[in-house]
């Protein structure tokens, strides 16, 4: 599950997602978890150093929640990324699929490529409406 707590607005993740039951951990998360979120659920995850533009790292699967501040990717009991909304500088989906499937590809203003990648295209949709709403861009 995943809380946000009252004083500091973070979220904190108790316990690891489950990768064959999905609705289950996400029907688990608070109600003033989900109402604070504007989008949240389970995506492959990879980095790499846009000035390298080396190999990428492993995908990794991490639950992902876009509130009005941040992009948090979390996974087993911690925040493994917390994206600032406001160093978001580009969003856009691989349509040529060269790090695969409906991936989005946000680029941030400390020069890093973070690649997110949905379970489908209706999922990808949603993400980029949502981050794209978020970040004017």
């Amino acid at each position: 599950a995943v809380v946000s707590t009252q004083s500091t607005g973070k979220y904190i993740h108790k316990g690891p997602p489950s990768r064959t039951n999905t609705s289950s951990t996400l029907s688990s998360i608070p109600e003033c978890s989900q109402n604070a979120a504007h989008k949240f659920g389970f995506v492959n995850r990879s980095t790499q150093s846009i000035s390298r533009r080396k190999s990428l790292r492993p995908w990794k699967r991490r639950l992902a929640i876009l509130d009005s501040a941040n992009l948090s990717v979390f996974k087993v009991e911690t925040v493994e990324s917390l994206i600032p909304i406001s160093s978001i500088i580009d969003i856009q989906v691989d349509q040529k699929r060269v790090f695969g499937k409906n991936v989005i590809v946000i680029r941030t203003d400390d020069n890093r490529e973070h690649f997110f990648q949905a379970a489908s295209e209706s999922d990808l949709n949603e993400w980029m409406v949502r981050l794209e709403s978020l970040t004017n861009l």
